[in-house]
């Protein structure tokens, strides 16, 4: 009975230092298992033999003999628990997921890196953190946000632009999307990435530059009236109407003058007045209409003219003899005028009619006008003065302009200065030319006269000079172009003028009629026809009046009015032709490489076609994702336990191979029986990675059993159970075997422990039994509900398989004492 005692509690010990032993090893991932292994034994026992005897006769015998006999043993392996891995000769914890930018601190369990937090409560892994949301973006690493394909980071790191490729005119749209340019509010599409504004109505004489802005074409101006008409300008058309620039129409009653001006027109000229309106006269200031007249104005003075008439308003003109006196009070008294004096021998008593004094006689008339200072009444000279007057008795006195001669009676003309080549002098002052000449004079100064001859051409010089008789010279600028009009010097224009043009100064070339100036960006100027009204858009004025469209665009009528339209040699179908060949396509479509309209999907038709906007169209044997919107390969068999890559081509995931050489084949698992789903298949050799508790090529052959009784079974009280201790834990689920059917033969002997689980969310208790594989109890693999967590030593496996083969020991030993 000591023995017994003795037996037990060294076994317990044993029992307990396993247990500590193997809780040391599994803080640091390391367990320890019992692997079975064949061991071969001599083992006694009794035959018989027969021995001859007597010739023919044999007598049995018996004797000891040893027949070889194998069993099975069991040795404990040391090894990484589960949900631990061998890394560089150490057991370190293993997760289903990679933690990414974390560390696998303990099975399933993730630290994540500073800056990173766990993600998905399903498979967490480590995600970087960022402060602010990356818009149309993601979160790579802490605090740095990457962009989705077609969008780019913006100065703020967090926020997300997309691209448009090429890019946008900002001035009319804005890139909304990648490669999509959209338009500012008032404005619509011209092309890819440019816009053009909107007028509500159609811009007269102008173009729509801003949404409902009209900005005018060169020669207009805005109506204040109406924005979206423009006028065109004249300066000067006044009582007219502007049909166009600078053109200008006069009303009836008017007509354009030289300055460009519409005046009203008089058919009978108003005489000192002014034509106010049509064949309406308005008389000067001072001045008032004669008589019933409503065209001649006469001047108006408010005193009676005497001996004279009114010739400007306020203004007396004296009659042809009569002059005023010069007093400020008597301007309109006029008083008989003689030419020459008559004082002091006489006084003027009508015109130029004067009576002598006594003593002195009346001069001839022819004589009398040669007087300026002294009286007409002169004394008398015996011999005629030539060309002189009598200034006292018998003394002749010259006229202005002459001078005395060798002859004391005759004077003769003197010409200052000298006559000059070609002329004589023939009167004071006054030159005769010679024949072919004729007198020029030019004054020199205020009162010096030069006069000279110049020669006579018959027909006049144009645009020259007369240098000899009937011999024309030109002037700067001008030379003779032919010898039959010897007197005509045309303009030189160097160079020389454009087409429809003609030279008209020097250096002055002026258009035809119906013909216009223009200067390009060259600062090139030519003569262009001009049209009116002006042609439209993408055509030009060809000839004066005429307008022709443009290469690439083509003409039509709309009321009677040309207007030019672009050519696209291809179909612009969904999209509008906008200039020669090229389509502007409408809201989803976009240019393809011939430039038609395609539809646009924002998302690439890999295995499609994008057939409408945001519309893809799969390939045969391909189906469109609802969550991804992309064409996926159709497998028919739905590639169970692997991937369908191609239409109707699974590829078999690990551990899985395919159970024939057909595209359409199925996966089939790579292992016997599938493991018995005791374990994983490992590869496509057909290896298994057995569960706990499981041995064998198939994990078909269990190693031990768990039969669980629940705390309210009577049995439960009878037991010896271990509580939960330590931090060894062992996970029990479907994978374990279990045999309840056990459940009679589990007796006090049994290693059971006792573990904590809930139901129904109260708490209860229950105890885990292990049983030997090897014994005589029917073990049936029927998976538990629940994953199941107890405390185990590895220790009372072990004490469990040491009773067990010392009862089978002791009962094979009595067995064969007896």
């Amino acid at each position: 009975m000591k023995s017994l005692f003795f037996f037990l509690l060294c076994i317990f010990i044993i029992k307990i230092e396993y247990s500590v032993v193997n809780s040391e090893l599994n803080d640091q991932g390391y367990c320890t298992k019992f692997i079975s292994y064949r061991e071969s034994r001599s083992v006694p026992y009794v035959e018989t033999y027969r021995e001859k005897k007597w010739g023919i006769f044999y007598t049995t015998k018996y004797r000891w003999n040893y027949k070889t006999e194998y069993y099975t043993k069991w040795k404990e392996e040391r090894t990484c628990c589960y949900m631990y891995m061998k890394q560089n000769e150490k057991c370190v914890p293993t997760c289903f997921h990679d933690c990414g930018h974390g560390d696998c601190v303990s099975p399933n369990t993730c630290s994540c890196h500073k800056g990173y937090q766990l993600m998905n409560s399903h498979n967490p892994v480590c995600v970087a953190i960022c402060e602010h949301p990356c818009v149309h973006g993601r979160c790579t690493a802490p605090n740095v946000c990457s962009c989705n394909f077609g969008y780019r980071m913006n100065s703020d790191g967090f926020t997300c632009e997309p691209i448009c490729n090429p890019n946008c005119d900002l001035k009319t749209a804005f890139c909304s999307e990648p490669d999509i340019c959209t338009c500012h509010k008032g404005y619509e599409k011209v092309n890819y990435t440019t816009c053009k504004p909107i007028c509500s109505v159609p811009c007269s004489n102008g173009n729509c530059t801003a949404p409902d802005t009209c900005t005018c074409n060169q020669g207009y101006s805005l109506d204040l009236d109406d924005k979206f008409i423009c006028k065109p300008i004249c300066d000067k058309c006044v009582d007219g109407t502007c049909i166009a620039p600078g053109i200008c129409i006069c009303v009836q009653g008017y007509s354009l003058n030289e300055e460009g001006y519409c005046k009203p027109v008089c058919s009978k000229s108003c005489h000192m007045g002014i034509c106010i309106s049509p064949e309406t006269c308005m008389c000067h200031e001072g001045y008032g209409f004669l008589n019933d007249s409503t065209n001649v104005c006469e001047p108006i003075c408010p005193k009676a003219c005497i001996n004279g008439f009114c010739k400007h308003p306020n203004v007396c003109e004296c009659h042809e003899g009569f002059q005023v006196t010069g007093e400020e009070t008597n301007l309109h008294i006029c008083v008989p005028h003689c030419n020459s004096p008559c004082e002091p021998y006489g006084e003027c008593t009508a015109p130029n009619v004067c009576t002598c004094h006594a003593g002195y006689s009346l001069a001839d008339n022819d004589e009398a006008i040669h007087f300026d200072e002294e009286s007409v009444c002169k004394p008398i000279c015996e011999k005629v003065c030539v060309n002189g007057f009598c200034t006292a008795p018998n003394y002749c006195s010259c006229w202005s302009g002459y001078e005395h001669s060798d002859i004391n009676n005759v004077c003769i003309p003197v010409c200052n200065p000298t006559c000059s080549l070609h002329s004589y002098c023939e009167a004071p002052n006054e030159c005769i030319c010679d024949e072919e000449y004729k007198l020029a004079i030019d004054n020199i100064g205020k009162n010096n006269i030069t006069y000279t001859c110049e020669p006579i051409c018959k027909e006049e010089c144009i645009n020259g000079f007369c240098n000899a008789p009937d011999e024309c010279s030109c002037n700067t600028g001008y030379k003779k172009f032919n010898s039959i009009e010897s007197n005509e010097c045309k303009p030189i224009c160097e160079p020389s003028c454009w087409s429809h043009s003609s030279c008209t100064a020097p250096n002055v070339c002026t258009c035809d009629e119906n013909y216009v100036l223009t200067t390009n960006k060259e600062n090139s100027s030519k003569c262009e026809p001009n049209c009116q009204p002006a042609c439209p858009p993408n055509s030009i004025c060809e000839i004066p009046g005429l307008c022709l469209c443009k290469e690439g665009y083509q003409s039509f009528y709309d009321n009677n009015s040309m207007n030019c339209e672009p050519i696209c040699e291809f179909d612009c179908k969904n999209g509008i032709c906008s200039s020669p060949n090229t389509c502007s396509c409408e809201l989803g479509y976009i240019n393809d490489k011939n430039g038609s309209c395609v539809a646009h999907c924002s998302v690439d038709c890999n295995n499609g076609t994008c057939i409408e906007p945001e519309v893809c169209s799969c390939d045969e044997g391909y189906v469109l994702t609802e969550e991804s919107l992309t064409c996926e390969p159709y497998c028919k068999n739905n590639c169970t336990n692997g991937k369908c890559v191609a239409p109707d081509d699974c590829r078999c995931d690990d551990g899985f191979i395919k159970d024939g050489n057909d595209t359409d084949s199925i996966c089939i698992n790579a292992c016997k029986d599938a493991c018995n789903e005791n374990g994983i298949c490992l590869d496509d050799q057909g290896n298994c990675d057995c569960f706990f508790g499981w041995n064998g090529t198939a994990c078909e052959k269990p190693t031990f059993c768990i039969v669980n009784i629940l705390e309210e079974y009577k049995a439960y009280e009878t037991l010896s159970i271990i509580k939960e201790q330590s931090h060894s834990k062992i996970l029990t689920s479907k994978t374990y075997p279990t045999c309840q059917e056990c459940l009679s033969q589990v007796n006090n002997q049994t290693t059971c422990f006792e573990f904590q689980y809930n139901i129904f969310r109260e708490q209860n208790y229950s105890a885990v039994c292990l049983v030997d594989a090897a014994s005589m109890c029917y073990i049936k693999s029927s998976p538990l509900k629940e994953i199941v967590k107890v405390s185990v030593a590895v220790g009372g496996v072990a004490v469990l398989i040491m009773i067990t083969s010392i009862g089978v020991a002791c009962y094979k030993f009595k067995k064969q004492k007896k």
